[in-house]
């Protein structure tokens, strides 16, 4: 059942729609907003979900932006002016069935004035709009979920959801891998050494190895050190609105920093160090929910991900 009913035009405000959807989503869950392109399946009848979703729904919030009453079709007329435009002809319905409507101007639009509407839409400018502003959309989407929680009309009954609990991959130390870097440098230190002592030094391999090798265990002790505290694992959590543009910046950073994709789920998404991150890096998982992604792995890229996606 869709409780709340998105309406927008893509051309005018598609992004800030998703923005909108993402909060109302987080706050009366999934199945109580309905937004075209998240809830109309391939192969769906468009006029007919679009009908069922409006005749199930208690709050109809149309977003408009400054080019929502301008947008021309490919011949010039007014979109508006078409009684087959499918934002007029959404907003008529809601007007006529009586559904609590609240106008959501973006993008420093002005609400449309009556002379501007047509005739079955002119009520909608008798309708008092709430304004979101990008400087402080937080507390503006706050008082829209109040709004439409409020006990006016029909609005939305679900509860305020919080997000799931993380069930995901754990922090861990990389102490292996820290240990087996530590010995392997220290190996070839000590070699190294060696060779250049019996080069300088007109001694046997064996008595310039026995002087080195202690130098060498402590040399790779310290790197242990250095490395274990390196490799350490954490665990972050970011806020974001889209998860589609979210997913963008991810993907984008993680090839940056040398890692590649390895095992994508709905929920769960797994990235696998190249040699170009570094050795013995651990993969980073991340686990994305409702406005929220739980990342976890190395301390160092999980740090540079939490500046990067905030």
């Amino acid at each position: 059942m869709s409780d709340v009913f998105i309406s927008y035009r893509h051309e005018d405000s598609k992004s800030y729609a998703g923005r909108i959807f993402d909060r109302l989503k987080r706050s009366f869950g999934a199945d109580h907003v309905f937004m075209d392109i998240t809830a109309i399946h391939a192969g769906s009848d468009f006029v007919v979900a679009i009908d069922k979703a409006l005749g199930r729904s208690g709050a109809f919030v149309v977003v408009i932006g400054r080019q929502w009453l301008s947008i021309a079709d490919e011949h010039g007329n007014r979109r508006l002016d078409d009684p087959r435009d499918f934002v007029r002809l959404e907003s008529a319905a809601a007007l006529a069935r009586g559904t609590r409507i609240v106008p959501v101007l973006v993008d420093n639009a002005s609400m449309p004035s009556a002379e501007a509407l047509p005739d079955n839409l002119k009520k909608l400018a008798r309708i008092q709009a709430l304004e979101l502003s990008d400087r402080r959309w937080d507390f503006d989407m706050d008082q829209l979920v109040r709004e439409l929680s409020g006990p006016g009309g029909k609005a939305p009954t679900a509860e305020l959801r919080k997000p799931a609990p993380y069930t995901g991959p754990q922090p861990r130390s990389y102490v292996t891998a820290a240990a087996t870097i530590s010995v392997l440098l220290a190996f070839f230190f000590g070699s190294f050494m060696t060779l250049v002592l019996t080069l300088l030094v007109p001694e046997p391999v064996g008595v310039a190895f026995a002087d080195v090798w202690p130098w060498a265990l402590v040399f790779g002790f310290f790197l242990g050190i250095i490395f274990g505290a390196f490799f350490t694992g954490d665990m972050t959590t970011v806020v974001f609105t889209v998860r589609d543009e979210f997913e963008a910046r991810l993907y984008t950073a993680m090839s940056e920093y040398g890692f590649v994709p390895e095992r994508d789920t709905p929920d769960l998404l797994s990235f696998r160090p190249s040699t170009r991150a570094g050795l013995g890096v651990g993969r980073i998982s991340v686990a994305v929910g409702e406005g929220t992604a739980t990342i976890v792995g190395p301390v160092r890229y999980v740090r540079k991900l939490k500046s990067r996606l905030r």
